[in-house]
């Protein structure tokens, strides 16, 4: 019994450190892109052999030129699996839009972050694509 626990407490020590190593998106392991940014439509690959990733897919509302004039009209959040391809799909709103695939958490608005570091950076940002065939929204 004693050399059961042993191997039980190896192996409980190397998950909580290949878990620990996956707690930081690693942008790398992510390759995606717009597939249809009229209807909405991503594809996007998890390279990783050991980690999954918080993913999103958001189209935004367009009331102006600038970026803080977008506001979140739908999103599409999920776990993207080691090693897993997935497609998404999200509403698109009926005026101006952007369309942006992202590692980590949907931004509601522009207001106070983006999706990186600083304003404007793409350290999260995976693709996206504008749709300016429509007039601005009201």
């Amino acid at each position: 019994m004693k050399g059961f626990s042993f191997l039980f407490l190896v192996t409980a020590t190397l998950s909580t450190n290949l878990a620990a190593s996956c707690l930081e998106i690693n942008l790398a392991d992510l390759s995606g892109s717009i597939v249809s940014k009229v209807e909405g439509r991503a594809t996007i690959t998890n390279n990783s052999k050991t980690c999954d990733y918080l993913i999103g897919l958001a189209s935004y509302s367009k009331f102006g030129r600038e970026l803080v004039q977008q506001k979140l009209f739908d999103s599409q959040r999920v776990v993207i699996l080691a090693g897993q391809t997935l497609d998404l799909q999200v509403k698109m709103p009926p005026c101006a839009a952007q369309l942006d695939l992202v590692a980590g958490e949907v931004l509601e608005n522009f207001e106070t972050s983006t999706y990186g570091k600083n304003w404007g950076d793409k350290d999260r940002k995976i693709d996206y694509a504008n749709l300016w065939r429509l007039p601005l929204c009201k």
